[in-house]
């Protein structure tokens, strides 16, 4: 079952949060002291959690090995490796179908985000527009 939970930039510093959709203005975080913090968001920036998660792995300068992992939100700007050779760029977006889908910069449909294969997280929307730049 996948995970429910959405991000959004703050209003008053720009910082993202992670957690529960309050309202599509305030997203809800709950503390590890189990209290609840609302944070008003920008409404263009609130994105839900994909259930995608890309790894990576690569070794530093002192040979030792560095796993990360990042999560897919709606809205993130990932690169993927196309049916035809070649890798592509699109923005993640919840569509009327009820999936995940990828779109380019035109928002033309690309690919259903679970049938490519993610290499990696490029940015997203909000933060880096300038990467769907002729991205077809």
């Amino acid at each position: 079952m996948r995970t429910i939970k959405f991000r959004g930039k703050r209003v008053d510093n720009g910082e993202w949060v992670y957690g529960d959709l309050y309202t599509f203005q305030k997203v809800r975080i709950r503390g590890n002291d189990g209290h609840y913090w609302e944070f008003e968001v920008i409404p263009e920036t609130v994105g839900q959690f994909t259930g995608k998660i890309i790894y990576d792995e690569y070794c530093n300068d002192d040979g030792e090995v560095i796993r990360t992992q990042q999560e897919v939100y709606e809205h993130d700007i990932v690169c993927y490796l196309k049916e035809k050779g070649g890798v592509g760029y699109g923005v993640v977006e919840y569509d009327d179908c009820c999936e995940f889908r990828i779109y380019d910069e035109k928002e033309h449909y690309i690919e259903s985000l679970g049938s490519v294969f993610l290499i990696a997280l490029a940015g997203n929307i909000n933060d880096n527009p300038e990467l769907l730049v002729g991205s077809k």
